[in-house]
């Protein structure tokens, strides 16, 4: 898991706490471009939560 009962606060304290994870730790990139992708990342939650029941997820803005 990425955060506990906090989430990183800066993208320093972010690479920290992925830089502790495991060496095995997945990851799964999905680039949104419109809202016809919102299947996917459905699918995806439904994937991850079956398989695991916990998981973290991220979104980032890059902004425009």
């Amino acid at each position: 898991m990425i955060s506990q009962t906090k989430s990183p606060q800066s993208k320093t304290q972010l690479v920290s706490v992925i830089q502790k994870l495991k060496p095995s730790t997945k990851f799964e990139v999905v680039e949104v471009f419109n809202s016809s992708d919102k299947q996917t990342i459905n699918k995806m939650f439904d994937k991850y939560h079956k398989q695991n029941g916990h998981f973290s997820v991220m979104f980032i803005d890059g902004g425009k």
